[in-house]
């Protein structure tokens, strides 16, 4: 329940409430009530417009940085300017993660959803969060759902790379088509070497192309506020 603040906010509240209330009674609102019903309405009256503003002076709080537009005690209140809703992830300032996990959940995650089962690749930080974590491979079944916070963070394997467009390589169906339009007249075993030579090109240029600072967050393409982190990596 939201405190009211002890400025005479709510003063003005009920006064606005009650000359709305009469307002109403009189006539001045649609058609007049009856003597009978006046308390009701006026009760009604009041207590809506009290629920309305409650929600104006919690939205006013919540686009505030600082303190309360006056010293009302209330729940919301950060007398520390301190973002206790910042999610539990953004404690991490620096990650361990395996770079023969990042290649593999990059090339996991294009292959036939067949194979995959509705399951995707990502780097798995388990709770607790610590400023120095590590992330692990982990195949995250869709539409999976946690009931204890915190949960596990689950990270998008293309953050790591610098160009995100050549993070996941083409599906191996796109490799062989693209042997036999460059290739004159191939045989099986030509187009095969093709695509593996592919996939070997493909991971050459992840595993040149890591970034040293990521977005664990992924902000550009998920609806939360950017976590810039250093990323220490494993084994590449």
């Amino acid at each position: 329940m939201i405190a009211w603040p002890s400025c005479g906010f709510t003063d003005i509240i009920l006064h606005r409430a009650l000359t709305v209330a009469d307002l109403k009674i009189n006539g001045r609102y649609g058609r007049a009530v009856s003597p009978s019903t006046a308390p009701t309405v006026r009760v009604c009256v009041v207590i809506g417009l009290k629920i309305r503003c409650m929600y104006l002076y919690q939205d006013n709080l919540l686009s505030q940085s600082g303190g309360l537009p006056c010293s009302g005690d209330n729940p919301m209140q950060n007398t520390n300017h301190v973002n206790t809703d910042a999610p539990p992830q953004n404690q991490i300032e620096t990650l361990i993660v395996s770079v023969d996990e990042i290649v593999e959940a990059l090339r996991f995650n294009r292959r036939p959803e067949g194979y995959k089962n509705r399951r995707d690749a990502v780097l798995r930080v388990k709770p607790q969060f610590e400023q120095t974590s590590e992330a692990s491979l982990f195949y995250r079944e869709r539409g999976t759902r946690y009931d204890r916070k915190p949960y596990p963070f689950h990270i998008d394997p293309v953050v790591f790379v610098e160009d995100r467009d050549q993070a996941e390589p083409r599906t191996r169906n796109e490799y062989h088509a693209q042997a036999n339009e460059h290739m004159d007249d191939p045989s099986g075993e030509e187009i095969s070497e093709s695509v593996e030579m592919a996939y070997e090109w493909w991971e050459d240029y992840v595993r040149s192309n890591l970034l040293s600072e990521v977005d664990i967050n992924n902000s550009d393409f998920e609806r939360s506020p950017p976590n810039i982190v250093t990323v220490q990596y494993k084994d590449g």
